[in-house]
């Protein structure tokens, strides 16, 4: 009881710290029409960043919308503080931001107002002028100045999402807030058009993207877990408002078709979510957005039924909008996430991964647990049972997606570290990475597990996941996975941390390599230079491989240069050297024709080779 008493307490002081904040159209002031749709997209910008704050409660602009045309104050009117008081509380808001804007050629001000609605008083009043076309920056300090007039403090995650860019074309911004005035008009091809030409002019404008997405309507969904490597558990919102004129109309069309068509808007959101949301959505650049608009069926309820494995009996939740002409329902599914990858590979709206393995090969990943300083992973892999496990995880995980990947288990795999830590001084306690190197693997994978006790004698298990460039050890990505709290099934809960962690570095993965296949083929060199030559002679050398290094690849990076040691990462031409033995019979042949010239007698020996790592020494003949 007194847990249940605590609960509610810390739920009425989160309440009790949340402003309910309504925006309003501001008024342009300018006299002319051309600005006069900025009202509404001024608007909706402010709604989007504040929305990102979550002790503010925003009120939806769809809303304001409908309010708006109740009372009948249009486009124009100028709000005093007694109307805005009174449009905050048929809007359910303790405050009410309102205000205007003036452009006279290149200048824009912005005067903006809050009103607290229960008293009427105007709690901020701000003058913001610049160059119109820093509008962004102008909307930017009105945000910021809300937020400090409210006394909210500002997370640094919720502060990175706030101060977001959305766009700084003027003209992008104009022709999508034309979209959303044509949009509350009725005029939904005129919308359409215009979103077209805000997305023309700015590819990287999200919102505008957004809106041009129609389908589906609600886009609200959640990620619950990850049920295995290819099925996610996700709880989504489903939106019908039905288009029919007279209201009984509407209402009998909800009665007979609201459920279902709800329901079909849900599992539409869904798949948007996965398409779209989290931290790595599967539709990351313009291109493969427009790719997937111009596939019409692919929101066909017939193909978006393929994705879903399970579909929950109950509602979680289930209302009726708009006086009974919409119908909103919540309710989860469990999505096949390699089908859907699969399809869009098919229909080239995402590159195949065998397009990408075909020209570089797939990547070599090597798997390994995050240990302390001083203990031997593989140790830890033969003798603790969960770190088996959960290597076992992600080795499943990745060779299902076509991924070359080694968990090394065996002494024998140390037996090269020596020659691995060959200049590598910055990074001689990292056992991790030298396995890596050692094995010749692109990428490594690290791991680490950690329980925490739940309520009710249960445990909740995370698993972090790292990723790294063998051969820089440069960090590519970093995820957490959690578990449900179980009482007992360790390995289950192991496994459903690890499948959430590993999917989202794996997108990253992806992207790493393609973007490496632009550069070419890397690999790592290091050459050790004997001793016994002197000063003159080993710079000699190491000008020698300089020469070698400019000639054979496409890019090169300098790691370490000192008098007896040379370290790069070359990028080298695919077609000519797919194997590092190719390269290292390139750079013998040349190395002793260079050495001659200069009249030093030298041999060049091979101390390792693998995929990625060549590791050479230079001894007097």
């Amino acid at each position: 009881m007194k847990s249940i008493l605590l609960i509610l307490l810390l739920i009425s002081a989160l309440l009790a710290n949340t402003q309910t904040v309504a925006i309003s159209y501001f008024d342009n002031t300018s006299g002319l029409e051309e600005y006069n749709s900025l009202s509404k997209g001024l608007a909706d910008m402010l709604i989007t960043d504040l929305s990102n704050v979550k002790s503010i409660q925003i009120v939806e602009r769809e809303k304001l919308e409908s309010l708006l045309k109740e009372i009948k104050l249009g486009e124009g009117k100028f709000m005093d503080e007694s109307t805005a008081q009174k449009l905050g509380k048929g809007l359910g808001a303790s405050y009410m931001l309102t205000g205007s804007y003036l452009i006279l050629g290149e200048t824009m001000r912005i005067d903006a107002r809050l009103v607290n609605v229960g008293t009427g008083e105007v709690s901020m009043g701000e003058e913001i002028t610049g160059e119109k076309n820093t509008f962004f920056e102008l909307e930017k300090n009105l945000v910021e100045k809300l937020i400090e007039t409210l006394k909210i403090p500002l997370p640094k995650s919720e502060g990175v999402k706030v101060r977001k860019i959305h766009t700084t074309s003027f003209e992008s911004f104009n022709a999508y807030s034309t979209a959303l005035d044509a949009y509350d008009k009725g005029k939904y091809q005129e919308s359409q058009k215009y979103l077209e030409k805000a997305v023309e002019i700015d590819g990287d404008f999200e919102i505008a993207w957004d809106k041009l997405d129609t389908v589906p309507l609600s886009k609200e969904a959640t990620l619950i877990e990850h049920v295995s490597s290819s099925e996610l558990l996700i709880e989504a919102t489903g939106k019908y408002i039905s288009t029919e004129k007279s209201k009984k109309k509407a209402r009998k069309d909800i009665e007979i078709n609201g459920i279902d068509k709800a329901i079909e808007d849900a599992k539409r959101a869904a798949i948007y979510l996965i398409l779209y949301g989290g931290v790595d959505p599967l539709i990351q650049s313009k291109d493969e957005r427009r790719h997937l608009k111009q596939n019409e069926s692919f929101y066909s309820m017939e193909n978006i039924s393929r994705y879903i494995s399970w579909e929950e009996t109950a509602f979680q939740k289930k209302v009726k909008l708009k006086g009974g002409t919409g119908m909103k329902i919540v309710k989860r599914f469990k999505i096949n996430k390699s089908i859907l990858v699969n399809d869009l590979e098919t229909h080239n709206i995402i590159k195949k991964r065998k397009d990408i393995a075909d020209s570089l090969g797939n990547p070599f990943i090597m798997v390994i647990p995050e240990v302390k300083k001083d203990i031997n992973p593989i140790e830890i892999l033969q003798n603790n049972p969960k770190v088996k496990h959960a290597a076992s995880v992600l080795e499943s995980f990745l060779t299902a997606r076509q991924y070359d990947v080694v968990v090394p288990q065996a002494q024998h795999n140390l037996d090269n570290l020596n020659t691995a830590q060959m200049s590598q001084s910055k990074r001689e306690e990292d056992l991790a990475y030298q396995l890596a190197l050692s094995v010749g693997s692109d990428i490594y994978i690290t791991f680490a597990i950690s329980v925490d006790s739940a309520s009710y004698g249960t445990e909740k298990y995370s698993t972090v996941v790292n990723a790294y460039e063998t051969t820089t050890a440069k960090l590519l990505g970093s995820e957490t996975g959690y578990s449900r709290a179980r009482k007992g099934e360790i390995m289950v809960s192991i496994e459903e941390a690890m499948n959430g962690a590993i999917d989202n570095v794996l997108s990253r993965l992806r992207n790493y390599w393609e973007s490496d296949l632009d550069k070419g083929v890397q690999y790592k060199l290091i050459v050790s230079i004997s001793p016994d030559f002197d000063e003159d002679e080993a710079e000699t050398i190491s000008f020698a491989f300089m020469d070698v290094i400019d000639a054979i690849s496409n890019k090169s990076k300098e790691n370490t240069v000192t008098s007896h040691t040379v370290d790069y990462i070359l990028w080298c031409d695919i077609k000519k050297y797919n194997k590092s033995s190719k390269i290292y019979k390139y750079i013998k042949n040349n190395f002793n024709n260079i050495i001659e010239e200069e009249g030093i007698t030298a041999k060049l020996r091979k101390i390792n080779l693998n995929r990625k790592m060549i590791l050479l020494k230079v001894d007097p003949e």
